[in-house]
């Protein structure tokens, strides 16, 4: 067994901080890098990865009238195995090439030990039902034996898999514990070198990766950029297989079909490759045959599923699709679960995200369906609909219930300035007194999410108050008054919520029509048990319709049975970082997500929970992965502001015979050109005109163009293909304008043609015979046409475009100083003299200063001659005005003062000389009045004659 640590002497770096008269924080000022696991380097073959402690935090823990103490580190929300030291662990996937092993070597370690430790055990994770204090029993098989726990402190998983990305778990345990000896070693900064042996050296297969999975991939591992950038629309465009990014399963009911073929038709629009199949096309209503059919689609097919969606609810019989049954571990009901179809390399994480709609008939189909069809057609575009998320909680101290929804409702509030409505109630505990939680870890999770954090939370609950006295009746006001989004963390049953006591029966109360339908994550127990003879809370939910009207959820996330605390709200923090990708920011957020999708989310949160503290607690955390499930459409997408309009511009018709067409629209809107509901070409804006390729269409085809970007509105348009001839066309490649600014003009016709006119409104020159006009200037703020005839001589066409032009009143600077020259240090006060609506300034004062004031003052303590600038904007122009050599910095004379001591005495006499002059001063010339003279600042003499001498400086 090798111990990693070093005799704590001397502490240097090491700072104890007391926090409380039971806590510590431990701060270490030179940690080889930042907290945690961070890359340092990286090739085909290997990578280098930095682990270091920041700091951590040491806290006392009284139990059965023993205090012991406890460990915390920042971002760590899960404790240790129960029974085990509770030792803190954090980890990180790590892609590797396929076919390859990892090899981890520890490269370099810093290590100290800490003597005489008394550390806790870690309690067992309970139930949500389980209302007993949590439980700190020493696992004696660890805790009586003289030796290091773990023994190794770093390790890697077995390799596994991501969406066909070979992958490994990097584990690290940065402390050391001897429960015999009390010693506790403290891995301060570890360097480790994973090497990558065998393999093709390439990174995922290609087959399995998907622009809709990627985010969530390349999230989840420490080095995502060794996957190898890949165009997605060459994939679709040029697949003419019966493969489908988004498979639909349904009964064989010519009712679900039509609804089935409804959502194909509507994602197919938007670029996602849709299909559907029956129940007996797959095989019958059995878990191996629909599993082995969506394993062999995801194993085989060219375009492999990225969702799944069962299109009906728990049923063994033709009307409903089956699902898997497990045991519950602490004896309660067995309970069913998608997990078996969304888990294809058998560790019980999604690599398909899996969707259900719990429908029994096409009525309540039908409200489930047009819920969110309805809903991403015509959105909400009430903004206190989005203003105010809702957030509901039961208080129990020993538990998270009241973190977790805090935190959510604090990041709304602080990240996304919304004002969530809190509705909370008391389960146990006192809210007026109590801290925040009594669970351990939860210095931890305050840590990062509190003041010295993120600052989602404040340091106590009494800071924020209104813990108490919430109801249904608020639950249902709070719904009907419009919200995109509620939360809950509580107890939960069958029916209902515990705390704020919110059931199926007060769903009738709801009366949110005209799409105004929040979507509901229920992170509690049995509220998603959609396998149960009786309607479920979540379903109840989802099916809900006030006259006749879609009113209740838009989708919700809910557990099928009895589900585990602290791991629940570890996978809910992990959902909302998928969906809100700053949630957690320390996330590896360099790969956002691109759109707000529960679904995904839900997947996402499962696999960041596999990740949080690996490898402990295995099966509290598995559980939880097949527990929830969303209800509603597998690609439904949140709408978190107010929409907006896309700005897109693009022609009206297609030649025939073309191979291009050409959308200019807002960065990172999804494209999608379709015909007779069969994808020709998707791409990715990136905010410039994009040329779209295309196969050649035939005269009189009608193509769909479509366009989707999260918080905008759906735009669809109709693109006629016309026979090829003289067509006109023309872009402007900037249509904004500050006046005195030119435009440039680019001729896009069609055709042969032998002359083109073009009419400037509002420009100069205003006219123009030929192909490419000269830059057309506009001096005048306004709004201009520009018109285009072309002609081949015998054909003409002409193309206006009304308003095309905007010409903003541009700003013009200007600046003026109360002094430009003098002796330095030189004050001057800057004068702000710019014209036209100026929101902005930015002074440049030629010796590496800069001022955003408007009239600024600035000191020039150097001598020299200073070219000055001022930047204006305004109305979104710019304009600068720059002055050469206007402020000139003169030397100050000296003010020449000296001191000597002694100033007499006997011969020889040693005199000490010291220069008290004023001024920039670059050279001293002393004389001492004995023929003798000296160069230095503060010279020595000694003087050998008696006599009286002047000293001159």
């Amino acid at each position: 067994m090798k111990k990693f640590y070093k005799t704590l002497l001397a502490v240097t770096f090491l700072q104890l901080l007391i926090l409380s008269a039971t806590s510590q924080v431990v701060e270490y000022q030179d940690s080889w890098g930042s907290s945690g696991i961070t890359l340092k380097s990286q090739t085909q073959s290997e990578i280098t990865v930095n682990y270091s402690i920041t700091n951590f935090l040491i806290g006392d823990l009284n139990y059965n009238r023993e205090t012991l103490k406890t460990l915390n580190l920042p971002g760590v929300f899960l404790p240790n195995d129960a029974g085990a030291p509770n030792l803190p662990g954090q980890s990180k996937y790590i892609a590797i090439p396929q076919g390859a092993e990892a090899i981890l070597t520890i490269v370099k370690s810093r290590t100290e030990i800490i003597e005489n430790f008394e550390l806790a055990p870690a309690p067992n994770i309970p139930l949500d039902t389980d209302n007993k204090p949590l439980e700190y029993i020493r696992n004696e098989d660890i805790y009586s034996k003289d030796e290091f726990y773990p023994e190794n402190p770093v390790k890697l998983s077995e390799k596994t898999s991501i969406r066909g990305l070979d992958v490994v778990m990097l584990g690290i345990t940065p402390f050391q514990y001897n429960p015999v000896t009390k010693e506790l070693v403290v891995l301060r900064d570890i360097e480790i070198a994973i090497s990558f042996v065998g393999g093709n050296g390439h990174f995922g297969e290609d087959r399995l990766r998907s622009k809709w999975w990627d985010p969530m991939v390349m999230k989840s591992v420490l080095n995502p950029q060794h996957l190898a950038e890949i165009d997605y629309s060459k994939r679709i465009s040029n697949s003419r297989s019966l493969d489908y990014e988004y498979l639909i399963i349904s009964p064989d009911d010519p009712d679900f079909l039509s609804w089935a073929d409804s959502i194909k038709q509507f994602r197919t629009l938007q670029g996602i490759r849709t299909g559907v199949v029956t129940i007996s096309e797959i095989g019958g209503n059995t878990v191996s045959a629909i599993e082995s059919y969506v394993d062999n689609a995801y194993n085989t097919w060219d375009i492999p599923p990225v969702a799944v969606l069962l299109l009906a609810d728990y049923g063994t019989g033709s009307s409903g699709i089956i699902s898997q049954f497990y045991n519950h571990p602490a004896g309660y009901p067995d309970f069913v679960s998608d997990i078996k179809y969304s888990d294809v390399n058998g560790d019980d994480l999604p690599d398909i995200v899996f969707a259900r709609m719990t429908a029994n008939n096409e009525a309540q189909l039908e409200v489930m369906v047009s819920k969110f069809l309805d809903y991403e057609r015509n959105p909400p575009t009430d903004a206190d609909f989005y203003n105010h998320p809702i957030t509901a909680l039961g208080w129990q101290t020993e538990r998270w219930f009241q973190i977790c929804s805090e935190v959510v409702g604090g990041y709304f509030s602080n990240a996304l300035d919304k004002d969530p409505v809190r509705i909370n109630a008391v389960y146990g505990g006192n809210p007026n007194s109590d801290p925040w939680s009594t669970a351990t870890n939860t210095s931890a999770v305050l840590n990062y999410f509190g003041p010295n954090g993120l600052g989602y939370i404040p340091a106590t609950p009494q800071e924020l108050g209104g813990f108490s006295g919430g109801t249904a009746s608020d639950v249902v006001n709070a719904i009907n008054d419009g919200s995109f989004l509620l939360q809950h963390r509580d107890h939960g049953f069958y029916g209902g919520w515990g705390e704020p006591d919110f059931t199926s029966s007060n769903i009738n109360s709801l009366t949110n029509t005209d799409n105004k339908l929040p979507y509901i994550f229920s992170i509690n127990c049995q509220t998603g048990a959609f396998h149960r003879s009786a309607e479920s809370f979540a379903e109840k939910f989802h099916r809900h319709t006030y006259n006749g009207e879609n009113s209740g959820a838009l989708g919700v996330l809910a557990a099928t049975e009895v589900s585990y605390s602290f791991v629940n709200d570890t996978y809910l923090w992990g959902v909302m970082d998928n969906m809100f990708p700053d949630f957690m920011p320390a996330q590896n957020a360099m790969f956002p997500v691109n759109y707000t999708m529960p679904a995904f989310g839900n997947a996402a949160g499962k696999h960041f929970l596999f990740s949080s503290s690996w490898p402990y607690n295995t099966g509290n955390k598995l559980i939880t992965y097949r527990l929830f499930h969303h209800h509603g459409d597998a690609f439904l997408t949140l709408y978190t502001e107010v929409p907006q309009h896309l700005d897109v511009d693009h022609e009206d018709v297609l030649f025939a015979g073309a191979t291009s067409f050409t959308v200019d629209v807002n960065d990172g809107a999804f494209i999608a050109l379709t015909r007779n509901g069969e994808i020709l070409a998707t791409d990715e804006s990136n905010g410039a005109p994009l040329d779209i390729e295309i196969p050649a269409q035939v005269p009189g085809s009608e193509l769909i163009l479509t366009i989707t970007k999260q918080n905008y509105f759906r735009y669809s348009s109709v693109i006629t293909v016309v026979p090829d001839g003289v067509y006109a066309q023309f872009v402007c490649e900037d249509t904004d304008l500050c006046a005195g600014n030119e435009a440039i003009f680019v001729d896009q016709s069609f055709g042969s043609n032998t002359s083109w006119e073009w009419q400037f409104e509002g420009g100069t020159p205003a006219t123009y015979n030929g192909q490419t006009p000269p830059p057309i200037i506009y001096e005048t703020p306004g709004v201009y046409d520009v018109i285009l005839t072309v002609s081949d001589g015998f054909e003409t066409d002409s193309k206006t475009r009304t308003d095309y032009i905007t010409v903003l009143n541009n700003v013009f600077a200007d600046f003026d100083a109360d002094i430009t020259t003098g002796y330095s240090p030189l004050t001057i006060h800057f004068t702000d003299l710019s014209s036209n609506d100026v929101e902005s300034w930015e002074w440049d004062f030629g010796n590496g200063g800069f001022s955003g004031l408007q009239n600024p003052t600035y000191s020039y303590y150097q001598a020299g001659t200073y070219t000055v600038s001022l930047t204006v904007e305004g109305n979104g122009c710019e304009n600068t005005e720059t002055k050469v050599d206007f402020v000139v910095v003169e030397v100050t004379a000296p003010v020449v003062e000296f001191s000597a001591q002694p100033s007499s005495g006997t011969v020889p006499l040693t005199v000490n000389f010291s220069d008290d002059s004023e001024g920039d001063i670059e050279t001293w010339h002393w004389d001492f009045g004995d023929g003798h003279t000296s160069e230095e600042r503060n010279p020595e003499h000694t003087f050998v004659d008696a006599d009286d001498y002047s000293i001159t400086l």
